[in-house]
């Protein structure tokens, strides 16, 4: 051991910890953690220069050797035991309902289940497709789709936890590798991937799968070992592309150590990198032609800073979000998949893994200290480069960010007299673990009675509703016919996936047995004019208390012979809706545009039939229209709007979007004769009588359009 001039490890990680619980307790205030971090730098790079926290200690070995504790298998294995537990305790509570990801996942799983195509990139965001087809792989087993979309990502955590420590084990001793299998599986990060479907969850799992085939690689003694190891490490990165958008980062990393590392004698190693260029290339060609047929990139260049669709200042505030969304919680802009309360690694993680990255700075001339460095910022890009906050394209730094915050542990337990060191490792684990265990099983607030609550982060609250209420009429009535697709907007598909497993009007094995009922959903502005159609039915405002929501009702009728055939006829609409659902969900580019387009356009009879069904076909054009550019389509969604009205039911949101559209461009003598039109018959309503109180002020500020 050497004697350094260094830096304390147990007063850089007092200060780490201090600084750590400090901003996490800042919560939403994102200025001052701003603050707060220009002066805790400023001061600490000023209290290092001039040694305030040096002294002439034993430190770790120039090779960054440290001992570490050995980690005995009675205790790691309960450890191990309570994670694979917790992956599936409550599996059906936390979270309490699908998002809008995990909805379309399901979607597109069970349309491939029914039909399976080679379509390889999938909706607009043009998302790999390994983890769709892994649902329909569940699917085979007779799992329900609900129940797929929460099983998945468990079993994944699961496996990845599995990996840890063989992947570990090539690189460390054992003692690390069983302290880092235990932070994978009671750490916060690692249990939440647990409970999302999405194919960001993929990532971490694949890291370490790479990661154990390059050690295996290196470690082999054998040539013929070595090239079997090479050629299978080419086959995963190549393969990975098959996950998530954001395996680029681990894939340009891992090929440029490989390829730079020394493998041998030159002959040897030349021949190592050719079995592994080779596997590689052959493991991406399905890859990269899907690519050049499917027109792949256009979603992931919008999203990115290269783009230039937003300002230089946008890129920083999302940059920083990322960082303080590992660290402290959400930044200046809000994340998707972040922590509830506080970043993903806890003050006592967040704080060693600081003190790691001290120590790796410290060792960064070492071959293995300076890769880790490297590999980590790489590893960030795909989140640092992207123009919103959304923290699985980060989740492939997961192995890296355990792994340093267990060696900064690691070096302030060697800090201590060796009596010491094992008490400090136990407190240390004990309340990092502990913290983590306790925040993750923390009850989710009440959806009973705090609706609005949940809405307003994020939660598909009214869609919770509807299934509760149909999961009972199922299991009283039996198998009935859900129809989804009736709203204005296009669903998250979620209450589809949910309720697939008895819906007879599309789950294929049920389209022998009698359906009893009829479920639907739409404008709670309908409900008039469907409550005379129907006077037998029951009714459910799905939204009512949930502020900012777009007014959900549904409807539920018994089957009879005079309904009968109005709800055949409304099943043979939705069936057509939700076919242009897949290709809306689709569209990146003009094939799959002018594919979604044309579809829409071949309207089948059963829309003449059924004033409701019409005013349903134009308020999907309507939208269609929005969400390929207002500007551009400005006059083709005040076309649609007026057909809704003039051939469907004239409910009063339909006077409401248009008259806003024609306030926007200054229309005003045709939004003032519309919405007097609308007011008289519906004199009450709220939004028709802000788009008055609206147009009187434009009119006052602004005067009419020029012609």
């Amino acid at each position: 051991m050497k004697a350094l001039l260094r830096p304390r490890p147990r007063l850089l990680f007092a200060v780490f910890l201090g600084f750590n619980f400090l901003l996490s307790c800042l919560a939403s205030q994102w200025i001052l953690k701003v603050g707060f971090l220009l002066v805790f730098f400023a001061a600490f790079g000023c209290m290092v220069a001039r040694g305030g926290f040096h002294k002439e200690i034993p430190g770790p070995e120039e090779d960054g050797s440290i001992s570490f504790q050995p980690f005995p298998f009675w205790l790691w294995l309960p450890l191990i035991l309570l994670g694979f537990f917790l992956r599936f305790y409550r599996l059906g509570e936390v979270p309490l309902w699908p998002n809008g990801d995990a909805g379309w996942i399901g979607f597109y799983a069970l349309k491939l289940n029914e039909k399976w195509d080679w379509k390889f990139f999938q909706t607009f965001g043009q998302e790999p497709p390994l983890t769709v087809w892994a649902m329909v792989g569940l699917l085979k087993t007779g799992m329900a789709p609900l129940s797929v979309l929460r099983f998945l990502p468990a079993l994944l955590s699961l496996a990845t936890v599995s990996l840890g420590y063989p992947a570990c084990r090539q690189y460390f001793p054992e003692s690390f590798g069983r302290a880092f299998s235990c932070l994978l599986a009671l750490a916060y990060w690692p249990l939440l991937l647990g409970r999302i479907c999405h194919q960001g969850i993929w990532t971490p799992f694949w890291v370490l799968l790479c990661l154990y085939l390059l050690g295996k690689f290196r470690n082999s003694r054998r040539a013929w070992a070595q090239g079997a190891w090479a050629a299978a490490l080419g086959v995963a990165l190549g393969m990975g592309f098959w996950t998530f958008i954001s395996w680029a980062a681990p894939a340009l990393a891992l090929t440029a150590f490989v390829l730079t590392g020394r493998t041998g004698d030159l002959r040897e190693g030349w021949r190592l990198k050719v079995a592994f260029g080779a596997a590689l290339v052959l493991a991406l060609a399905p890859f990269a032609a899907a690519a050049v047929r499917e027109h792949f990139g256009v979603h992931v260049w919008a999203m990115s800073a290269a783009s230039g669709w937003f300002p230089f200042q946008h890129w920083c505030f999302t940059a920083l979000s990322y960082v303080s969304a590992l660290f402290w919680g959400n930044g200046p802009s809000e994340g998707i998949y972040t922590a509830s309360q506080g970043g993903l690694l806890n003050p006592f993680l967040a704080a060693a893994f600081f003190n790691g990255l001290w120590q790796l700075g410290r060792l960064r001339r070492n071959p293995w200290a300076g890769w880790m460095l490297a590999a980590l910022c790489v590893f960030l890009l795909p989140g640092l480069m992207s123009m919103n906050v959304q923290m699985l394209r980060v989740a492939q730094a997961l192995p890296l960010l355990l792994g340093i915050a267990l060696w900064g542990l690691a070096a302030f337990a060697a800090d201590f007299s060796p009596p010491q060191q094992p008490w400090v490792w136990a407190l240390l684990v004990a309340a990092s673990l502990g913290t983590d265990v306790a925040r993750f099983l923390k009850s989710p607030p009440d959806p009973l009675h705090s609706g609005p609550q949940l809405y307003q982060e994020g939660v598909g609250v009214p869609e919770w509703r509807a299934y509760r209420i149909l999961d009972r009429m199922a299991v009283q009535e039996g198998p009935g016919w859900v129809f989804t697709e009736f709203g204005a907007a296009f669903s998250d598909d979620t209450l589809f996936v949910a309720t697939y497993d008895w819906n007879a009007a599309e789950d294929p094995g049920l389209q022998g047995r009698p359906a009893s009922w009829a479920a639907f959903l739409t404008d709670i502005h309908y409900q008039p004019f469907l409550a005379r159609r129907f006077p037998a039915a029951q009714w459910f405002w799905l939204d009512q208390d949930l502020p900012g929501s777009p007014g959900l009702l549904m409807g539920i009728a018994r089957l009879d012979g005079d309904n009968r055939p109005v709800f055949q006829r409304w099943k043979e609409a939705n069936d057509y809706l939700l076919k242009f659902d897949y290709l809306w969900l689709d569209v990146s580019e003009s094939e799959t545009y002018a594919a979604a387009f044309h579809l829409l356009r071949e309207r089948p009879p059963v829309f003449q039939t059924d004033p409701f069904l019409r005013g349903v076909y134009w308020e999907k054009f309507s939208q269609f229209d929005y969400g390929l550019g207002y500007r551009s389509h400005y006059e083709d969604m005040v076309h649609d709007l007026r057909q809704a009205i003039r051939e469907g039911y004239p409910a009063s949101h339909l006077y409401y979007r248009l008259s806003s559209l024609l306030i926007r461009k200054r229309r005003f003598a045709e939004a003032r004769s519309l919405l007097r039109k609308a007011l008289r018959m519906y004199p009450s309503d709220g939004d028709l009588n802000y788009a008055w109180g609206l147009l009187g002020q434009r009119e006052k500020t602004e005067g009419p359009a020029t012609p």
